[in-house]
């Protein structure tokens, strides 16, 4: 496809009638020939799955992804590259926070302001985290700092809540303070 030229396929009476034609036709295949070189590029997200973790950490530099962590399993890694170009769309809304707390596969719920009678612009977080998962102090830091890279510049995080569920009987719950 890079390499075919439109020309040459065309009908002999088309072939004959102008130089417009033989113009228009190379200009084509210029376009095609560019085209095919641009999606060469394009393969790599398409390929993300079969990629060396190195390179994803890579990509992950390059793509400025606002919540990657060189020491996150790998599938997490995987999937936050695949989604690079939604982090970009959804930064500074309330979603990119729920996207970011569902790729730790937590149940989060966001408050603004105006659903619990708070300050314009203040927000706060309940988020709740499996059984199996350990919360220790740096993961505590790491969400605070996080969610302050992905919050509207002029939101104020009012508290953020992390509940920790234990065979459905007790919870265990954590605040982080900003």
């Amino acid at each position: 496809l890079q390499d075919a030229s439109l020309y040459e396929i065309l009908p002999f009476n088309i072939k004959s009638a102008n130089i417009e034609v033989q113009a228009l036709s190379y200009a084509i295949q210029q376009t095609i020939s560019m085209l095919c070189k641009f999606s060469d590029g394009v393969r790599v997200m398409a390929v993300i799955d079969d990629m060396p973790e190195k390179v994803i950490d890579n990509l992950a530099v390059e793509l400025n992804l606002p919540c990657y962590h060189p020491e996150s399993n790998l599938n997490v890694k995987r999937a936050l590259v695949k989604d690079a170009f939604v982090w970009h769309t959804i930064a500074g809304t309330a979603a990119a926070i729920r996207k970011y707390f569902s790729t730790m596969s937590q149940d989060t719920d966001i408050q603004e302001w105006f659903d619990y009678c708070g300050d314009p612009y203040h927000f706060r977080i309940v988020a709740a985290v499996s059984e199996g998962q350990e919360v220790n102090e740096e993961m505590l830091k790491d969400i605070g700092v996080q969610i302050e890279r992905l919050k509207n510049a002029r939101s104020v995080l009012d508290e953020a809540l992390i509940v920790k569920e234990h065979n459905h009987n007790a919870s265990q719950s954590f605040a982080i303070c900003t």
